[in-house]
């Protein structure tokens, strides 16, 4: 199984904290610290652990509504068939991103960053 953990302390000081999570032999865990310049990207992926507020400015709750709402073919096509793990400690962006999820009809949970224990 594929793991993406996208958060902007995920190779500093909450790495640790992810591949603690994902220490499991069958599962293989990437970690970026950004969004990626190309969308697909993301496709081969079959979990993605999101996190909001990656600095410099970058709300990912934004970037997701404006793809799911001018690109939502390839919205669907790209996070459709992942299960959705939010581990964003930004409460009203947590929310938003599992409705976003929820409303295409993916599995979407919400996981607190302070005790991160994916739900598999």
């Amino acid at each position: 199984m594929r793991i993406l953990v996208l958060d902007d302390q995920g190779l500093a000081e909450r790495e640790e904290t992810f591949r603690r999570a994902f220490a499991s032999p069958e599962l293989e865990l990437t970690i970026w610290t950004a969004l990626p310049a190309d969308p697909t990207a993301f496709q081969g992926f079959d979990v993605i652990s999101w996190d909001n507020d990656l600095g410099d400015g970058v709300d990912v709750v934004r970037w997701l509504s404006i793809m799911f709402w001018t690109e939502p073919g390839q919205f669907q096509k790209l996070f459709k068939s992942q299960f959705h793990l939010v581990h964003s400690a930004n409460i009203i962006a947590a929310d938003r991103m599992l409705q976003i999820f929820r409303d295409m009809g993916a599995d979407a949970e919400r996981c607190s960053i302070l005790s991160y224990r994916p739900i598999l």
